[in-house]
């Protein structure tokens, strides 16, 4: 008789352990997409302090890390933004305009209604328009150039 309730127990102990293995196996996807998108908070959260402290290079690696754990667009959307104003800040050793431009445009483009392309093309047209400014001040200084010259050489006639 006590054979019996060994075997009992033992198909009882095989039950509950095949039945938390399947539960823990079906599990695991959802866990592995949860943990995965906490990874990228928390890389997010890292990038977001390090760019509020001028830390752009640590915000770059950062931004870059949740692109690599994440697919949530929202997620991925907020490190490209990151990303961008680490290439375009002014005091960034990263400073790289063209790439800056080209993420803003991805931005933008990637879902026109989101805040991010918002974002994005208020950039873009600050982008454009700071380049344009650069451009009419080279043009001036070029003209102050010239007339320092020429009163130069007015000066120059009036001594002969």
């Amino acid at each position: 008789m006590g054979g019996k309730q060994a075997t009992m127990r033992k198909h009882l102990c095989i039950c509950i352990t095949l039945f938390i293995g399947l539960g823990f196996q079906s599990g695991c996807a959802a866990l592995n997409e949860i943990g995965a998108n906490g990874i990228a908070r928390h890389h997010l959260a890292q990038a977001e302090q390090r760019l509020a402290a001028k830390d752009f290079a640590g915000a770059l690696t950062e931004s870059q890390e949740v692109l690599s754990w994440s697919s949530d667009r929202y997620l991925r959307n907020k490190a490209l933004l990151n990303m961008a104003i680490v290439y375009s800040h002014q005091d960034s050793r990263q400073r790289d305009s063209d790439k800056a431009i080209e993420i803003f445009r991805k931005l933008a483009q990637s879902d026109p209604r989101s805040p991010f392309a918002q974002y994005a093309e208020i950039w873009i047209s600050l982008r454009q328009a700071n380049a344009e400014l650069s451009d009419e001040n080279r043009e001036l200084k070029q003209i102050i150039e010239k007339i320092k010259q020429i009163d130069i050489e007015i000066e120059q006639k009036r001594r002969k």
